[in-house]
């Protein structure tokens, strides 16, 4: 067993969420590689994951609910089409409500098109994540460090480490396994005291 990251309760308990993901369908392999990387320490929103809680339900009321509401922090993966497809639309409209109100410290966005753009409603002097400079990683760290300053926490809790190659130091998959670049590193010298 390895320790890792809980979802404790956020010390403002008012969110449900720390993260929810608003992208197109081209980009849900994007979404959920960021989403794996942050859902053992955050409470995260990625709606493919969540369709058993969800299903049944009012599409539109949720959605809404959950970017408007209950995420502590939206990612938004854009591109050209995000805010044009139905459902897209709905988070476009609950997270430009919610800024209304709020401001857009809430929100976190990710141009992936080429030339890199934003939408042109958000304000020029909201920054955003450069995913080729930074990476899926760096976009992670990001991530966790916006939730953290907008008073979330991270915790700890224990899971079973996966039983394959890649769990055994040296092994050329263990470095892609390892999310945490400095544990991974320390693990050798620990591992000879």
């Amino acid at each position: 067993m390895t320790f890792e990251k809980d979802k404790e309760p956020t010390s403002d308990t008012s969110y449900k969420y720390d993260v929810a993901f608003s992208f197109i369908a081209q980009d849900e392999s994007l979404a959920i590689q960021l989403n794996d990387l942050l859902q053992d320490r955050l409470n995260t929103f990625l709606y493919s994951k969540q369709q058993e809680e969800i299903a049944g339900k009012n599409g539109e009321k949720e959605f809404g609910k959950v970017f408007g509401e209950e995420a502590r922090i939206v990612v938004v993966l854009y591109r050209t089409g995000w805010g044009e497809t139905p459902w897209t639309r709905i988070e476009e409209t609950a997270i430009r409500n919610r800024s209304y109100e709020h401001g857009y410290d809430f929100a976190i966005f990710i141009p992936l098109d080429d030339p890199l753009s934003v939408p042109k409603w958000l304000p020029k002097t909201q920054l955003w994540v450069g995913l080729k400079r930074w990476g899926i990683a760096g976009a992670a760290s990001v991530i966790e460090a916006r939730v953290q300053e907008l008073n979330g926490s991270l915790g700890w809790r224990l899971r079973p480490l996966p039983t394959c190659a890649c769990t055994r130091p040296g092994s050329p998959a263990f470095s892609e396994w390892w999310p945490h670049n400095w544990l991974r590193d320390i693990l050798p010298r620990l591992s000879a005291i």
